[in-house]
């Protein structure tokens, strides 16, 4: 791989998207163990499915892992926001990283362009040379253009592979993940409509709303 490859900077940063698809894995377990039902998690499983690549481990996890249980809806929500933050913080790296990548690539290829003009026009001067001194320099000059040539070449190749994996894999893992967890609160909310309602009004809650704690209804 290319010393400073702008493939390896994508590939670390598709590599990052596991840390946000675990925390979305560990918030499904936390709500489950609160007595939480999945319908009202829909989305946020999506997220961390997506996230992990449907890692069937991760989804082994989501519901049989021992950990602590949310305490109420407001600590399920506080967790899904910042998930949703570290996403957008994902999402931002992945567009700045893409157009440095653009960039790159642009230069790369007009700068290839100009080193294969200067090798041609060193070949034509060398073919035309008065002497073998002026021969031999421009071949020396056409050499080391076709060197960059082919150095740039590569660099083009490398951009053009991070890009794909940016744009074909990253950043719509990322569109896809920051639209599930921003409807991860109106699923709450859709499930839990009658406790919310109840606990807006003061009402004491059913068991199985319990999740849903009065004065912390949305």
């Amino acid at each position: 791989m290319m010393h400073n490859s702008r493939l390896a900077a994508v590939e670390a940063l598709a590599a990052d998207l596991l840390e946000p698809g675990m925390d979305a894995a560990e918030i499904v377990a936390r709500a489950w163990a609160a007595g939480v039902n999945p319908d009202a998690m829909t989305s946020m499983i999506t997220a961390a499915m997506t996230l992990t690549c449907n890692d069937p481990q991760v989804r082994a996890t989501l519901f049989g892992r021992r950990t602590d249980a949310h305490r109420s809806n407001l600590e399920y929500l506080e967790d899904v926001a910042e998930t949703e933050n570290n996403l957008l913080d994902l999402d931002k790296q992945a567009v700045d990283l893409g157009n440095r990548i653009q960039g790159d690539l642009a230069r790369a290829r007009e700068d290839a362009a100009s080193a294969l003009r200067e090798k041609h026009e060193q070949l034509r001067v060398a073919a035309t040379a008065a002497n073998e001194t002026a021969r031999a320099s421009a071949e020396t000059a056409a050499y080391q253009a076709e060197v960059r040539y082919e150095h740039l070449q590569r660099v083009i190749g490398d951009c053009e592979a991070a890009l794909e994996v940016l744009d074909e894999h990253v950043l719509p893992v990322l569109t896809r993940a920051l639209d599930c967890v921003r409807a991860a609160p109106d699923d709450l909310a859709e499930y839990f409509e009658m406790p919310y309602e109840m606990a807006r009004a003061g009402r004491q809650l059913p068991h199985d709303g319990h999740f849903i704690r009065a004065g912390s209804a949305a």
